[in-house]
């Protein structure tokens, strides 16, 4: 998904969607973007996965007999 940053609102980047809808984002997330920059969020398949295995891992280790 591509949205482009409209301008910030103190702590907040109002972002434009693809369906010229706007959300509100932390500025935090934005880096040191400004506005009118693109930006692209994308899963990833490949860090899900591992974050999940490592979460078994650990519920294994606290609830193992």
């Amino acid at each position: 998904m591509i949205i482009i940053i409209d301008r910030f609102e103190s702590d907040f980047a109002v972002c434009e969607l693809p369906d010229g809808s706007a959300v509100k984002i932390p500025r935090a997330v934005t880096g040191d973007c400004r506005e009118g920059d693109v930006l692209r969020i994308e899963k990833d398949a490949e860090e899900t996965c591992r974050r999940s295995e490592i979460i078994k891992a650990l519920q294994e280790s606290v609830f193992d007999d």
